[in-house]
């Protein structure tokens, strides 16, 4: 390739690069395709309100629970916890799931979910998510897990466990009925 031509090609690409084009941008993801607007309530996957109650007695009775020796509920560890409120099931939203995947498993909604895929909190090479409560079509509460602090093992898909699904210890993990 003659020096003239690597030249024009140079200058070709830093002609795309800084002249906006977008499919260059697209493709360096630097112009992401804006989503559809959303028109219903907010609902952030990691900056909700302790409505049924704090997280670290929940996870506390969780852990407690799947090192033991017996079966027991989301409701039951709830209860021990001190949680208060209603909320009929648990979905368990990790770093693998897109805004289709949470509203086929959530259920038709007009929530517009917020944090689903931010990159700061969602990287690469963790284990991290959040287990979602909600009652009938309204999300209530998060619970953010993170690598070891993984307390229920949803190896079934929708990862969804009912508030009186039966779970079963595994020394480390809760296992829902399969």
């Amino acid at each position: 390739m003659s020096v003239k031509r690597v030249i024009v090609l140079f200058l070709l690409c830093l002609s795309m690069l800084t002249s906006g084009c977008s499919l260059v941008r697209e493709a360096l993801g630097t112009n992401p395709r804006p989503e559809p607007p959303c028109d219903g309530p907010t609902f952030d996957l990691w900056n909700t309100r302790e409505v049924l109650g704090p997280h670290e007695p929940f996870n506390m009775e969780a852990h407690r629970a799947a090192t033991g020796t017996e079966p027991t509920t989301l409701d039951a560890i709830a209860a021990v916890a001190g949680w208060r409120g209603n909320w009929d099931r648990m979905i368990e939203v990790s770093e693998h799931a897109t805004i289709d995947k949470l509203v086929s498993w959530a259920g038709p909604t007009s929530v517009c979910w917020e944090g689903l895929t931010n990159d700061v909190v969602w990287t690469e090479g963790t284990s991290e998510g959040v287990y979602l409560f909600m009652d009938g079509g309204s999300p209530v509460q998060t619970v953010h897990y993170n690598g070891p602090d993984k307390l229920f093992f949803i190896g079934r898909r929708p990862p969804v466990v009912l508030r009186h699904d039966v779970l079963s210890p595994n020394g480390q993990y809760l296992l829902p009925p399969e």
